[in-house]
């Protein structure tokens, strides 16, 4: 039949019907498959083309080759067709087939965001989790179905779950950690955005950065929760006890909470860092004034 393939339109004419009985007979023969599909790819016989894969995927017993078999058909309905929903069905077909099937998953990915398709996107990610059993596959995953939520859906409060979920695995992983203090405000969730400055800080070996990230912890939570801005602030005094934006801050909050010995020692502090007689006077009449009123 393979050599009739390549006679006259007759010739061909009788490979096909040739490999056409043959296939009959047992769809899932490799040969047969191989040579028939050339030839109905050179008439551009898609639709027979598709039929062939589908009685192989039928009649195979093995989970890897139907996948495969729905796949190719997905894939002469997307690029020979023009049937993106078809396509969309035998890809769906394939992970039924065999969930891992990866080249499926990533075609679905792609025709769901070229269709704006997000719900359908975030499910397929959603089953693609079921199965996988390699954390960096898992973060992955949840990290595009963070961007899902953030970018395309404008759901924070669902972002911030997936990127806490990637925290569960990776406690380390600085992307989920900056994502996760861009999206606490966008939901006005100071607490989520503190808890990630935490997290980064933490990590961070630069002083510099980690004063900046501590002092700005400290600020978030000022309004909320004093006493745990005072524990950031104080951690900013342990790195760089100059640091005047903290001391100005810290004051403020003992000043607020009664906390008068506390404020004493600020402004011990800032007397100490005071330059220029004129501050240093003003400085040095506020502790008096202290002393003399709240001790």
């Amino acid at each position: 039949a393979e050599a009739y393939g390549r006679g006259g339109d007759a010739a061909r004419a009788d490979a096909i019907r040739a490999l056409e009985r043959a296939l009959a007979a047992d769809p899932t023969h490799v040969p047969t498959l191989q040579s028939l599909g050339r030839l109905y790819q050179a008439e551009s016989r898609w639709n027979d083309l598709v039929r062939m894969h589908l009685a192989e995927a039928d009649a195979t017993r093995e989970p890897a080759r139907r996948a495969a078999a729905h796949a190719r058909v997905a894939e002469i309905h997307e690029r020979h067709l023009g049937a993106t929903t078809e396509a969309i069905a035998h890809h769906l077909r394939a992970l039924t087939a065999l969930p891992t099937h990866v080249p499926s998953f990533h075609a679905l990915a792609r025709l769901y965001r070229r269709g704006a398709m997000h719900r359908e996107l975030l499910e397929l990610h959603r089953r693609m989790l079921e199965t996988a059993t390699d954390d960096g596959h898992r973060v992955a995953l949840w990290l595009s179905i963070a961007s899902v939520h953030e970018d395309l859906l404008d759901e924070p409060a669902r972002a911030i779950d997936a990127y806490e979920a990637v925290l569960a695995i990776e406690p380390k992983n600085r992307v989920a950690i900056a994502s996760l203090q861009r999206v606490g405000d966008r939901a006005d969730r100071a607490d989520v955005v503190v808890g990630a400055i935490d997290r980064e800080a933490a990590l961070e070996e630069d002083p510099a950065r980690r004063v900046s990230l501590l002092h700005r912890a400290g600020e978030l939570l000022t309004p909320t929760d004093p006493h745990a801005a005072v524990m950031r602030f104080r951690k900013v005094l342990d790195i760089d006890g100059a640091h005047r934006p903290t001391l100005a801050s810290l004051g403020r909050l003992h000043h607020d909470l009664g906390q008068w010995d506390d404020l004493m020692d600020i402004h011990r502090r800032e007397l100490e860092l005071a330059e220029g007689p004129t501050r240093k006077a003003l400085v040095a009449a506020t502790l008096a004034g202290i002393a003399q009123d709240k001790l």
